[in-house]
């Protein structure tokens, strides 16, 4: 029977029907000429459909190995080899130490790279750090192609670290370039208020200055920071003597501050007080104020010096408060943009404390106090 695709049956001769066969039959013949070509024809068919172990013909469709294996094979010597297991294992079909110099690389894979593809990985092990932010690579004698990292960023000196740097590039065919996926240490760019990268963190004392301009402030820094004393902006200044107008002042010295100018009455503290001036009668007093202009408030009082009509040391009497005996007793103030004048007669009465009648002072126990504010 002829080759069936799967196997092969001898012809057997079994014809009947025949004389030629039946006489031969008969004779003691087993072979007839026209049935052994038939079957030699069936042989050759058959033959000319097997593959041959030399490799000396192809197949001419898919071939099923159902679920077997392709044993004992070669490593693979060209792209359109099988590859070996092992040879899969060593990862050298696309890895090689590199050659050419530290910015313009060259890599000699076999089998060789005769075009890249787009998304193609090498590996190569480079000889040196790149110099120049424009190294290039090229594969196989193919066109050498500029080395980039992070989606197009341009290299830095030493991002390829040096002999021994295990590189690993993949084409952009679009950009015609390398990407370097492992650059030295992976490092980001720095931070900055446009760009998304790696930050410092400041020290407590460096958020306290308040000066720095690139790190950044953590929670913890700003709950250490237990002292403000020398900030750069705050003061800490009873008497306000800086006047800036910058700087936050703490509560403290505002509080030090406002309790020294307003004294118990409510009033800021005087721009001018003078020192204790004699009572005397019939006097004309001039007290300089100093203040270059005439005060906008002016307050002259009586200050005891020695007890008198029922008043204590040092408690004062508001001039405007002094009450009027005779036409010539009494005082009388004015003020210009030089002095506080007190024109004074002939003598000075007060009530007394105990009385409701007006009593004359006694001079010599008493002193006149002037205040000013411009």
């Amino acid at each position: 029977m002829p080759w069936s695709g799967s196997n092969f049956t001898r012809t057997d001769g079994t014809r009947t029907g025949s004389d030629v066969w039946t006489q031969a039959k008969g004779a003691g013949v087993k072979i007839v000429a026209a049935d052994q070509d038939t079957h030699d024809q069936d042989l050759a068919d058959g033959i000319k459909k097997a593959l041959r172990h030399d490799g000396g013909n192809a197949a001419t469709a898919d071939i099923s190995m159902g679920t077997y294996r392709h044993t004992d094979v070669g490593n693979g010597s060209a792209r359109t080899d099988y590859a070996a297991l092992g040879q899969l294992q060593d990862g050298t079909a696309n890895w090689v130490d590199g050659g050419g110099t530290a910015d313009a690389i060259t890599a000699t894979y076999s089998p060789a790279i005769t075009t890249v593809v787009d998304g193609q990985l090498c590996f190569v092990r480079a000889t040196a750090a790149n110099a120049t932010t424009t190294p290039t690579f090229a594969p196989n004698g193919l066109t050498a192609r500029t080395i980039v990292k992070n989606g197009g960023v341009a290299l830095v000196a030493g991002d390829i670290v040096g002999d021994g740097h295990q590189l690993i590039l993949r084409y952009d065919l679009a950009n015609t370039r390398w990407e370097l996926l492992n650059p030295a240490a992976m490092v980001p760019p720095t931070a900055s208020d446009t760009v998304a990268g790696m930050v410092e963190l400041a020290t407590t004392a460096e958020t306290t200055t308040g000066t720095d301009a690139t790190r950044a402030v953590t929670p913890d820094g700003l709950h250490d920071m237990t002292s403000l004393a020398g900030a750069a902006w705050f003061l800490d200044e009873d008497d306000m003597a800086s006047d800036s107008a910058t700087k936050v002042a703490s509560q403290q010295s505002v509080k030090a501050y406002v309790d020294a100018a307003v004294n118990a009455a409510g009033l800021p503290a005087p721009d001018f007080t003078s020192s204790e001036q004699t009572v005397t009668n019939d006097t004309i007093l001039d007290v300089a104020h100093g203040l270059g202009a005439k005060p906008t408030l002016v307050r002259v009082t009586l200050r005891c010096k020695t007890t008198d009509l029922g008043f204590a040391v040092d408690e004062e009497v508001l001039a405007e408060n002094l009450p009027t005996q005779g036409v010539d007793r009494g005082a009388t103030m004015y003020r210009d943009a030089t002095n506080v004048t007190l024109v004074q007669g002939s003598g000075i009465s007060l009530h007394s404390q105990s009385s409701f009648n007006t009593t004359l002072i006694t001079n010599a126990r008493w002193r006149w106090v002037v205040e000013a504010w411009a």
